[in-house]
């Protein structure tokens, strides 16, 4: 029972945050802007630092290289990272400590993502151990561990989500609504859908499990219950709460709403934004359009598309087992810890499967996490799906999109075996095992501290040679 005791144990989390901030910095300090959409980011933040106002209107040809700018639907990222680089110009105008201050500043909000996230389980009636090792596993998920040392709106979309989802949970488990609740669950979703518009599914899922909470305890009794709260709730309140979605409302409909309603898609080609006359020559700058024209002139008249299943099955799910080993495809794979994923998921599937009616029995909450990630992992795979039908290639098929749903996988999957083996607790120091092989073997930033070329690393720091230094080292412990 030591083992259990030491995984419930706050010092536990502690040493978890410890390894993110370990990584985080490492890989801030060491590499260039690759991963993750990283130069994107970052030259969007820099472009927002030039402007006061985040309502960018007119987009000129010197920044066609980021698509289309004017209607970008995750702006709002951008424009608050602006401001802290705005006065780090102040002081320097060397790009490469920006670009690493504001690495560090999102590691932060990494850090305190992980930490929501924490909260949001355990309002969920979630063991601490449970919650602890399901993070552990996370951190170390090799798509997982750069994200924390990358300027990239998926930290910020990260922290939003783990806010709505402990909001979400407190929701579940009260028995009447109250409208602080109903408020920042609202505007929270709407800020995030202009942090990153992928997020949507996600808030839809948890959105699904609400309402279906909503009806079975009575609609009419939670709508008194919402009025006697807002009554209750004192003037001063009532206004900052009232300021609060209004803003986010008129954040929501001012992009997304309005992309939908002028482009019919959240996120229009900068073919629709731009001057026709000048939109084709224009948008070939950008890389994503370039790929797709070079696609669609490549696809054959006769293509036939793989059927959804065949698909699934032997291009989404390959791809993206294979890109949570990985995020660089030129790096070679790692046996073991690819061979660990194709075990993890397999299992993971089959005992969710078979513990799922008792872990609902036991607590009604999980709900949240099962609608959540069906409709997310499924909004995905549509995605990824209608792209190949439309370019005739995969494209963008990488588990760094299911990033938001994986703790909440990993929960369903430690609770599935607690439920099905109820002495699973006696063998946790296996599961300690477990987690130092994979760290050891690829997990975390092993594997990209292992196969870097030089041409990946920032210019001219100390952390090149320590990265050579580490790499003669793991060469000799970790299996190629």
């Amino acid at each position: 029972m030591l083992a259990i005791r030491i995984f419930e144990n706050k010092n536990f989390f502690i040493f978890i945050l410890a390894i993110v901030i370990f990584q985080g910095l490492w890989y801030a300090l060491s590499f260039g802007p690759f991963l993750f959409d990283e130069s994107r980011h970052f030259t969007f933040i820099s472009l927002y630092s030039e402007h006061l106002n985040p309502i960018i209107s007119i987009q000129t040809p010197a920044v066609d290289a980021l698509g289309q700018v004017a209607r970008e639907p995750s702006y709002l990222y951008y424009y608050i990272m602006s401001i802290p680089l705005r006065i780090i110009k102040l002081f320097t105008a060397d790009p490469t400590i920006h670009l690493i201050l504001l690495r560090c500043i999102n590691l932060s909000i990494f850090v305190g993502a992980i930490i929501l996230y924490k909260k949001a389980f355990l309002k969920m009636g979630i063991k601490e151990a449970v919650v602890n090792i399901a993070l552990l596993f996370f951190i170390l998920i090799p798509s997982v561990a750069p994200l924390a040392g990358v300027v990239s709106y998926d930290v910020g979309a990260l922290i939003l989500l783990a806010i709505i989802l402990m909001i979400s949970a407190r929701m579940y488990r009260r028995k009447n609504l109250v409208i602080t609740d109903v408020v920042l669950f609202l505007s929270t979703a709407f800020l995030s859908s202009v942090i990153k518009y992928t997020v949507l599914p996600f808030i839809l899922g948890i959105g699904i499990a609400l309402v279906l909470r909503l009806y079975s305890s009575g609609i009419k009794s939670q709508a008194i219950s919402l009025r006697k709260s807002f009554i209750a709730t004192k003037t001063g309140y009532r206004i900052a709460l009232g300021g609060l979605l209004l803003f986010s409302i008129v954040v929501f409909v001012e992009r997304p709403v309005q992309n939908l309603i002028q482009y019919k898609s959240l996120n229009p080609s900068c073919f629709e934004t731009l001057p026709k006359q000048t939109a084709q020559d224009r948008c070939t700058k950008n890389y994503v359009y370039e790929r797709n024209v070079k696609f669609l002139a490549a696809k054959p008249a006769t293509f036939k598309p793989a059927n959804p299943i065949d698909y699934f099955l032997g291009t989404w799910v390959p791809g993206m087992v294979v890109s949570s080993t990985r995020q660089v495809p030129a790096v070679p794979f790692l046996p073991v810890v690819t061979g660990f994923f194709y075990t993890a998921l397999i299992f993971s599937v089959v005992v969710v499967l078979l513990a799922a009616r008792e872990i609902l029995s036991r607590n009604r909450v999980v709900w949240i996490m099962i609608i959540t990630s069906i409709v997310y992992i499924g909004a995905v795979y549509y995605s990824n799906y209608t792209g190949y039908v439309r370019l005739g290639q995969p494209v963008a098929v990488s588990a760094r999109y299911l990033m938001p749903i994986i703790p909440l996988v990993l929960i369903l999957v430690a609770l599935s075996v607690q439920a099905l083996f109820p002495r699973f607790k006696n063998y946790f120091s296996l599961l300690v095992l477990v987690i130092v092989i994979v760290l050891t073997q690829g997990g975390g930033l092993v594997g990209y501290v292992l196969h870097m070329q030089d041409t990946y690393y920032l210019k001219g720091n100390l952390m090149h040679g320590i990265n050579h230094n580490t790499q003669k080292v793991l060469r000799h412990l970790v299996k190629e």
